[in-house]
């Protein structure tokens, strides 16, 4: 899918400033128009307008458009084909996300860390969130954008939700090898755990739970087409957060790929708990990828 549109949320700080960089590099690598939106609280431009008689809120609110404008200027100077700017008030999530909505954007992209002008949190943890309010994937920043994307990481289940993950990021970075990693369990470590199975049944019943994990996987890969020689599958045995975690660290990934079934408000695949995991403890940018519709190749 071609990446037209892409909003980027920005609160003025370090955080945000690295993710506007990384928006940026993107937009000009897709030749895509990047919207820069900033979020005043919803009720602050009225509490001072009633404390200062509504003159210097006037030029408050001016002022924070200058700065995104001289921002946007500076960004097309570097070659950003376009950059438009907007400043709303409301609760951060709500409308960042319906903006994102409403420009029928590809891609939104916030900072790891952030506050609001008044010291309000807005950005980062909000991530998941703003997935719950809308389609658009989300791409959460810790790095700056010296260059492009390379070593991609995607977690994997199998099914349409992550083939559309797989695809998404493949059309965002496509000068990235792609490694797939499936966390398969033992459905009998609960009982081995637990002293109720033969202790001597473990490297049995793993080794089968692991050729099926591989057999799906090979399946998942095979699925997925032309698309799929640049895709380097990975088996691991436990608990996915942890594991995408540590193989992201082992490989260098610049980015980590999570896919969510569309269930719910939040889908209950890799998305939700394993995504606040891995969010926590990689140092790597996450993108969050809900699955829309149909998968289409």
């Amino acid at each position: 899918m071609p990446i037209e549109r892409i909003v980027a949320a920005t609160d003025f700080s370090q955080a945000s400033a690295l993710a506007l960089q990384r928006a940026a590099h993107l937009a000009t690598a897709h030749g895509a128009t990047l919207h820069v939106v900033t979020v005043l609280p919803a009720g602050w431009l009225g509490q001072v307008r009633a404390w200062f008689a509504g003159a210097d809120v006037q030029a408050d609110a001016e002022a924070i458009g200058r700065r995104l404008a001289e921002g946007a200027e500076a960004l097309q100077h570097h070659g950003l084909p376009q950059v438009r700017t907007q400043v709303l008030e409301g609760e951060a999530r709500d409308e960042i996300a319906a903006l994102a909505q409403r420009l029928q954007a590809q891609l939104l992209v916030v900072g790891a860390h952030g506050r609001s002008l008044v010291g309000e949190t807005i950005l980062g943890s909000t991530a998941l969130a703003l997935l719950e309010r809308c389609d658009v994937p989300i791409l959460v920043v810790r790095n700056g954008a010296e260059e492009d994307y390379r070593q991609v990481l995607v977690g994997v289940e199998f099914g349409a939700a992550s083939a559309q993950a797989v695809r998404y990021a493949a059309a965002l970075c496509p000068q990235a090898d792609l490694s797939l990693l499936h966390a398969y369990e033992d459905p009998f470590a609960a009982e081995l755990f637990l002293g109720q199975a033969n202790p001597d049944a473990e490297s049995f019943y793993r080794g089968r739970a692991r050729e099926q994990a591989k057999r799906s996987l090979d399946g998942f890969v095979a699925g997925l087409g032309e698309l799929a020689g640049r895709c380097h599958p990975l088996l691991a045995y436990g608990p996915p957060g942890l594991l995408l975690a540590h193989e992201a660290q082992h490989q260098h990934a610049d980015l980590v790929v999570l896919g969510s079934r569309r269930k719910g408000r939040l889908g209950a695949a890799l998305l939700g708990s394993v995504a606040s995991n891995v969010t926590q403890m990689v140092t790597t940018d996450v993108l969050l990828v809900r699955e829309t519709g149909s998968d289409s190749h």
